[in-house]
């Protein structure tokens, strides 16, 4: 019999709480979190629970109840879990033989996934948890995928992901990351579990996978968009090295290069390190602008022993040029054009003015220790700096900005440099235990998000000013002058947000339920020295959720969830009074399937989402927003992946949608109709094969196509466009066509080709307005030379 070990100090003030809490204050305290407590903070239960040989067992003298430790839990932290796998192999207690696993069975959550098929994620519990587990629908695009397509933006990288619009501004706006949709709604990006500040971007090259969470996600984040929240997971040090060089080039004269490289720093292998870096240009598919970046991501791991891992992650990306955002008239773009179609490579601005550029720095670090079997604690820090200047002309909304014989448009300048500044952590205790037949897995945190924005912003149209030079459209002259609008708005803003969340994820043989709360407090002011004004805004705000999903001995995992969300909106009503953040709720129900034996994985899911408390126009007061609208959401989602054979991968989604205004300001005619940019059906597949034997060894070949349905390109549904008063605003359909082809000479060795938009369709992503349009990316084709060692 073991010895009972001597009591510490942070055990006898750990137990002191827990028999304050338990006698005076919680008598209702939740069973799971008092089970936690008694046998956490009683080191005689801690120290057999290290013992995984024999198990223990704790009889309660009335129930007879089992107290019974977890298994070891598959809870390592998003930096740590790509490097810990090997580590608790060599030094993990014996264990009875598992049956053999599926071919992703073993992966852990944000590691490198061979092929295709994820099968685990942190991002829609914040712990390492099988997809098959967790009753929400969650897209994990896998570095495998990211190397074939060879996506440039993040927005790229979810092309064949289902719910999501991945480009609505095409060339327009794929300067960030954020002008994306997920069933109907912009959504939040996330780095490494950590909210980027707005108009932040990541590159593609920079990624171990890109995530999407289908649906609200307050719970575990705070302030988030009700469609979904977008996780990317960061390149880590490894163990194994990693070694790669890459020499590319492509349409639109493009080039670039790129390198990642990895390994032991050290003879012990407790110093692990990870360089990546990029450099690109290119003209891009518009005339007089430039796609220019230089990246580079360092990080470094300490392991001292197998249950401690502290990473250090800095990144730094420098775009000089950011190509362009400006709409064109939909007269020459969806619509007929007396004078033609606007040409594709037409750009609205001027060489003399136009200037775009962004400069992003982040430092910070994941640390995560597992005292046993029961308890784990991270903390994941992170500090960032983002400045932007943005000099452009744009063409106004509104119809007078054309010319009677639609050739020109008005132009206005508009000016705008911010310098964003975030601090964030993340502070997570996770508890694995058991109780009875009930195993436990629940995480409880404290957040914390601090944003300092300084911005200066000039409008000529804003200021009553006249408009620049006029342009035409089918016979441009550049070089004009153009005269930059004094600042007219200098606000400087800060922000605070704190909140704490606890879930609890519960599985009894092959069930689980999921349920967990938070409660959100921000706060923000806001002073103007220029504008002479100044406003200060607090928010409250609780939101939870709840889900269950059976996992069948086939394979087949049914599941249903209830979700909520939450997001401030800034700004005062006519009466002065602060806008209340919107709500959103839904409900989904769904299938994922992975069949025994195979290496894939199907998502089935239908869904009811609802927004409220969205702005509207006041109707008595012009210039004013009351915040009576309401957006409902609902449709439906397919995706597959699979590694169908070790040659033959695929990936396939389709997706339902019907976005719908439900209610508004009466005067703005918009309850009944289909928010712009918003399909109502898409689908994709992508097909890859790969010769691994005969004389074809080495080649791989890859297509893939793409349907984006019809859109409207007005909030009311009709256009309002001379000669086509009161018709549908109907922006048509595209199908799109991929390939890729690329052939490993041996084992260093690799070249690739890939081209999107392969017949080079010419089409228009979306219109926001019967004056703003924007054409999507025309066919590209890149190069690349890989030399890995």
């Amino acid at each position: 019999m073991n010895a009972i070990p001597r009591v510490t100090e942070a055990e006898r003030i750990c137990l002191g709480v827990f028999v304050f809490w338990g006698k005076k204050s919680f008598r209702c305290v939740n069973l799971s979190l008092v089970s936690y407590l008694s046998l956490s903070c009683n080191p005689y239960l801690r120290a057999n629970a290290q013992s995984a040989l024999p198990p223990v067992t704790v009889e309660a003298p009335s129930a007879q109840k089992r107290l019974i430790p977890a298994p070891a839990a598959h809870s390592q932290s998003r930096r740590a879990a790509n490097m810990n796998r090997q580590r608790e192999q060599q030094h993990s207690l014996p264990v009875a033989p598992a049956p053999a696993p599926s071919p992703s069975s073993a992966q852990r959550a944000n590691s490198a996934v061979s092929g295709y098929v994820a099968t685990r994620s942190v991002a829609g519990t914040k712990t390492d948890t099988p997809l098959l587990e967790t009753p929400q629908a969650i897209s994990v695009v896998t570095r495998q995928q990211l190397d074939d397509q060879q996506p440039q933006t993040v927005n790229e990288a979810f092309r064949y992901s289902s719910g999501v619009v991945p480009e609505p501004f095409g060339t327009a706006a794929h300067y960030t990351d954020q002008y994306m949709k997920i069933r109907g709604f912009a959504p939040d990006i996330y780095l490494d579990g950590l909210k980027l500040p707005p108009f932040s971007s990541t590159d593609p090259y920079f990624l171990e996978r890109a995530e999407i969470v289908h649906g609200p996600a307050s719970v575990l984040y705070g302030q988030s968009s009700p469609g979904g929240l977008v996780d990317l997971a960061s390149k880590l040090p490894t163990d194994k090295p990693i070694n790669e060089i890459n020499f590319g080039g492509g349409t639109f004269d493009r080039l670039q290069t790129s390198f990642d490289l990895g390994g032991v720093l050290d003879k012990d292998g407790q110093l692990l390190y990870r360089l990546t870096g990029i450099g690109l240009t290119d003209n891009t598919q518009m005339d007089y602008t430039k796609d220019q970046r230089i990246g580079i991501a360092p990080a470094i791991t300490w392991r001292p022993d197998a249950s401690t891992s502290f990473t250090v992650l800095a990144n730094y990306i420098n775009d000089p040029g950011l190509g362009i955002y400006a709409g064109l008239p939909s007269l020459g773009t969806v619509l007929p054009n007396p004078h033609g179609q606007i040409p594709t490579n037409f750009f609205v601005g001027d060489p003399n003015y136009n200037t775009w550029k962004r400069e992003q720095t982040s430092v910070g670090y994941s640390f995560e220790h597992k005292f046993d079997q029961v308890l784990t604690i991270r903390q994941n820090v992170r500090y960032s700096e983002n400045t932007m200047e943005e000099q452009h002309l744009y063409v106004p909304g509104s119809n007078l900005a054309l010319s009677a014989d639609q050739s020109t448009v008005l132009r206005y300048a508009y000016l705008d440099n911010i310098n964003r500044k975030a601090f964030q952590t993340d502070n997570q205790a996770q508890l694995d235990f058991g109780i009875g037949p009930i195993q436990h897995k629940v995480v409880a945190g404290i957040d914390y998000l601090n944003l300092d924005i300084h911005e200066t912003t000039g409008n000529s149209l804003a200021l009553g000013l006249g408009a620049e030079p006029s342009i035409n459209m089918f016979s441009p002259v550049y070089g004009q002058a153009i005269t930059v609008p004094p600042i007219q708005n200098a606000p400087v803003t800060r922000s605070d947000q704190v909140g704490g969340y606890v879930q609890d994820q519960m599985k009894w043989n092959q069930t689980t339920f999921v349920i967990g709360g938070r409660y959100d407090a921000l706060s923000s002011a806001s002073n103007d020295m220029v504008a002479k004004t100044n406003s200060s805004q607090d928010d409250h705000a609780f939101t939870w959720r709840t889900g269950l999903i059976h996992n069948f001995d086939n394979g087949i995992a049914p599941y249903v969830s209830y979700s909520t969300s939450f997001q401030p909106q800034i700004g005062l009503s006519h009466a002065a009074t602060q806008f209340a953040p919107t709500t959103g709720q839904q409900y989904e129900a769904g299938v994922k399937f992975q069949p025994v034996g195979l290496d894939s994985f199907v998502t089935a899911s239908i869904f009811n989402l609802t927004q409220q408390n969205v702005l509207t126009p006041d109707p008595n007061f012009a210039g004013y927003s009351v915040q009576t609208g309401e957006i409902r959401s609902r449709g439906a989602e397919l995706e597959l992946h699979a590694n169908v054979t070790k040659s033959l991968s695929m990936i396939a989604a389709y997706t339902h949608l019907e976005n719908v205004v439900t209610a508004a300001n009466p005067t703005t005619d918009t309850v009944g109709k289909v928010p712009v940019g918003v399909p109502a059906d898409s689908a994709s597949l992508w097909v890859n094969y790969t010769f691994n034997e005969g004389k074809l060894t080495g080649l791989g070949l890859s297509g893939g196509v793409r349907y984006v349905g019809e859109t409207y390109g007005t909030a009311t549904n009709v256009w309002g466009v001379p000669g086509f008063l009161n018709t549908p605003s109907i922006v048509p359909s595209a199908t799109l066509f991929d390939a890729a082809v690329r052939y490993d000479f041996d084992k260093h060795w690799r070249v690739s080709l890939n081209a999107t938009n392969l017949f080079d369709k010419i089409y228009v992503s979306s219109c926001t307005s019967g004056i703003n349009c924007y054409y999507g990316f025309r066919r590209t084709i890149l190069a690349n030379l890989r030399y890995a060692w």
